[in-house]
């Protein structure tokens, strides 16, 4: 590592991951960003258990083997290094769970997922039996269990699955508002995700920062890149942001307006920065 390395911060599906594919010119390239001395961290709304697979599996389809110095997991709320080692991890308060699942329980416009540091849990699915993506991964990855379980569980966050984006900000306004505030709800394409209140993807950078901070290393520079709603807390704390060219607007828009870039894809961003 470099006396003073940057440290490049990346979303996962819609940025590295482009439609379950990855360009190994990308993935190179965050190889070539490491060989220089760099940080590399992945930042996804994704579990710990889907995260570490999703690397896995974007090592696999580029034939590079990527090894990110740290992944953050669950929208900001789960802080991993290189080994899998949890760093930090925070949780939704209990009742903050029964609340969101007795309200969104009621509902047939959205499913509701628990994930913890260990699992994934289907708590509640009224798209149960349609041939589509999301009971595909439902029906590979998750367990499900009773929904008024998920009380008993560590939660870091609860991913709702909103096909409907005209819904999104609506229920996510009003999830907020039924939580006194308790919660914060960060949306992604097709879902928002339930975490603690203040806790987000621009969170976990700033406590990332900390940490290398404490053991003595000085950033020159942090570097984020994103495609969604989600990414924007993350940009916020960069020192150069870039979104995707065809990502959300709303991403595309914040990013543009704190003074970052537009992308094409990762190796366009490190032949720029290094």
């Amino acid at each position: 590592m470099s006396e003073q390395p940057m440290l490049l911060v990346t979303d996962l599906d819609g940025t590295l991951v482009r439609e379950r594919d990855v360009d190994p010119r990308d993935a190179r390239a965050l190889l070539r960003w490491q060989e220089a001395g760099n940080l590399l961290a992945v930042a996804t709304g994704r579990s710990v258990t889907l995260a570490r697979l999703a690397v896995a599996d974007a090592s696999a389809a580029a034939e590079v083997a990527l090894r990110p110095d740290f992944v953050i997991c669950a929208s900001g709320t789960t802080l991993l290094d290189a080994d899998g080692q949890v760093l930090r991890s925070q949780t939704i308060p209990p009742q903050e769970v029964t609340r969101a699942v007795d309200y969104l329980s009621t509902r047939q416009d959205c499913a509701v997922v628990a994930t913890t540091l260990e699992g994934d849990y289907l708590l509640h699915n009224p798209f149960a039996g349609r041939e589509d993506s999301f009971n595909r991964f439902a029906a590979s990855f998750y367990t499900t269990i009773p929904a008024q379980d998920a009380a008993g569980l560590a939660v870091t966050s609860m991913p709702v699955r909103v096909p409907d984006d005209a819904l999104a900000d609506a229920l996510a306004a009003e999830l907020e508002r039924r939580s006194g505030g308790a919660i914060s709800v960060p949306r992604s394409i097709q879902y928002l995700d339930l975490v603690p209140a203040g806790q987000d993807k621009g969170a976990a950078v700033r406590h990332l920062r900390q940490v290398l901070a404490e053991r003595g290393v000085t950033l020159s520079r942090t570097v984020a890149v994103g495609d969604s709603w989600n990414d924007i807390p993350m940009f916020a704390v960069a020192d150069h942001a870039y979104a995707m060219a065809d990502g959300a607007a709303g991403a595309r828009r914040a990013a543009l307006e704190g003074g970052g870039s537009l992308t094409q894809g990762l190796a366009d961003i490190v032949d720029r920065e290094l």
